[in-house]
């Protein structure tokens, strides 16, 4: 038993000589009768009851496992009712629960001939009690939910509730909707015994995200723009609604996104600012509210996905909606190929684009080959056998897909493709540390002499003083004088002269 008052032996039965009537109790209070029985199988449960109370206040109610099967007021003869249980432990309650005024017919309810589903020994029950307030919010306190293991029960309107537990140890919570949980830790409950746990829920403040974020594109760079929470709200409860307006010039608002206010200055919050999310993480934070646009800038290549949260003096809100985005870093252009005896000149356009470009890199096979910074490669001394090539784009330390491929078939062959004419054709790479690799090419077989000279006129080193045959050629300057000690860094000239009357020379740059 439980409530206020123990339930009573009384004559009115239905069946034999005795039944069960509830307990002498006053107004806005109540009295239970309950037990606690192990089900062995689904079946049901049956009873006669009996009600003579104030209609539509004064309530008996009958609970399975607290959880309110149905309840009946007024003036209700004898009658039958049942309700459905399922297999295992099972808690039936019957309580009697009257309003804060009026007390009409005889006030009381009886229960008789009790019919219970296949079960084993009844076990006596202690009881956890206590009232919840909720603080704040539109809460309805009956939809509160307190539980205690697989026990569950419900307040009455007066936020009063009983909870019928088997003895033993339990974290009793109490939740509803909008409210922040309560728990209170290690209850101890005593058979036949009633121990008092009452709650007190705080209303969970809503903080409005930011709305309809979009996510454009240019190139490597993502613009945001969003529309400022449906609600903006000031920091004072004491400020009034002129002054709140004068915080947010709502003329200089992005399609008037910041255009209420509430009505109850108590319930007003500050709106500093925002924080901008890619991938998961912080990026940036704005710490003016009217700020509603982001620019990312300089991304690599790949998909990104964005949010926004609005940034409050009560804390952060949730996030916006999300935008994903991919950027495609533009790749070089029309690459195509000439086979020139062993050699494989590889030629391409630049990529649409106003990134800045820093070059190119070449593969061969899938595999990297070189850096180039014009739009021409020479592979040389290429292997026999079938060879794909194609160039990405490098945009400071990012690179860009591949280009179209080219496919080059290597073969031994007996012609000869010599160069139509005698050229230095350039070094790679440039700047250069510690060696670079300087090409040239002659239409006839003659004498061929490549020298070094540093910025001053000086020669510094002489590469190559002798016959060649007429092909294209290729030869590697380590950064050594002709003593091979390593020269310092700064802008050298390599001249070439071939037969009688070529001569070229150019610029390089060593840098350590």
């Amino acid at each position: 038993m439980g409530g206020l008052a123990d339930w009573l032996i009384s004559t009115d039965a239905i069946e034999g000589v005795y039944s069960a009537q509830s307990g002498d109790i006053g107004n806005g209070q109540y009295t239970d009768l309950s037990l606690t029985m192990d089900v062995l199988a689904d079946d049901e449960i049956s009873f006669y009851r009996k009600v003579s109370s104030e209609n539509n206040y004064d309530y008996l109610e009958f609970y399975i496992n607290g959880v309110l099967q149905d309840e009946w007021a007024g003036t209700v003869n004898w009658s039958q009712v049942s309700f459905p249980v399922q297999q295992g432990t099972r808690t039936f309650r019957w309580s009697y629960d009257k309003d804060g005024s009026v007390s009409t017919g005889q006030d009381c309810t009886w229960i008789d001939d009790i019919i219970f589903p296949p079960g084993g020994a009844v076990s006596d029950m202690g009881f956890i009690e206590g009232y919840v307030t909720l603080n704040g919010g539109a809460g309805n306190v009956e939809d509160v939910q307190i539980t205690a293991g697989n026990y569950v029960a419900h307040p009455n309107s007066e936020g009063d509730y009983i909870l019928p537990v088997t003895p033993g140890t339990y974290d009793v919570i109490a939740s509803l909707i909008g409210y922040e949980p309560e728990t209170s830790a290690g209850v101890v409950v005593v058979e036949l015994q009633t121990t008092t746990v009452n709650f007190i829920l705080e209303s969970i403040t809503i903080l409005n995200p930011p709305e309809n974020l979009v996510a454009t594109v240019y190139e490597n760079n993502v613009e945001l723009v969003w529309d400022a929470p449906e609600e903006l709200i000031s920091d004072s409860a004491h400020r009034t609604k002129r002054e709140e307006l004068s915080l947010f010039d709502r003329s200089n608002l992005r399609k008037d996104s910041i255009n209420k206010l509430s009505e109850e200055p108590a319930n007003l919050r500050v709106l500093s600012g925002y924080k901008i999310y890619r991938n998961e993480e912080m990026i940036h934070e704005i710490a003016d509210p009217l700020t509603t646009t982001y620019l990312d800038e300089n991304l690599d290549g790949g998909e990104y996905t964005y949010y926004v949260v609005a940034v409050y003096d009560e804390g952060d809100s949730g996030p916006s909606n999300v935008q994903v985005v991919e950027i495609i870093l533009p790749v070089p252009k029309n690459l195509s190929f000439l086979v020139m005896n062993e050699n494989v000149n590889l030629n391409w356009q630049a990529p649409d684009t106003t990134i800045p470009l820093s070059g190119y890199n070449v593969y061969r096979d899938n595999e990297f080959l070189a850096g180039a910074i014009p739009t021409i490669y020479i592979d040389v001394n290429v292997p026999i056998g079938t060879h794909t090539y194609y160039v990405t784009a490098l945009y400071g330390s990012y690179e860009s897909g591949p280009s179209n491929e080219v496919v080059v078939e290597m073969t031994e062959t007996d012609f000869v493709l010599t160069p139509l004419f005698t050229e230095l054709s350039g070094n790679y790479p440039n700047p250069f540390n510690p060696e670079t690799t300087i090409n040239f090419a002659l239409k006839d077989a003659g004498n061929v002499r490549i020298e070094i000279f540093n910025i001053k006129g000086k020669k510094v080193c002489t590469l190559m003083d002798g016959h060649l045959e007429a092909d294209f050629h290729s030869i590697v300057w380590n950064g050594k004088d002709d003593s091979n000690k390593t020269v310092s860094s700064g802008i050298y000239f390599y001249k070439m002269n071939a037969g009688e009357k070529y001569t070229s020379t150019r610029k390089m740059i060593l840098m350590k």
